[in-house]
């Protein structure tokens, strides 16, 4: 790293975007997975569009 950065040009909230989602990725036990994939397959409905939410609710 420099000792020093230069920011006087700098523009605060460039990137910002208020209605951005952020998605992070959850990682279950085996197990977990593995009961979660099965209700899911059953249900027909692909794995990554169903909620942990909407799982848990049956």
């Amino acid at each position: 790293m420099k000792d020093h950065y230069d920011f006087s040009k700098g523009v605060r909230g460039k990137f910002y975007a208020s209605d951005a989602v952020v998605r992070l990725p959850v990682y279950l036990d085996e197990q977990v997975e593995r009961v979660a994939s099965l209700q899911v397959a059953s249900d027909g409905v692909a794995r990554q569009s169903k909620s942990a939410r909407e799982v848990n609710e049956k």
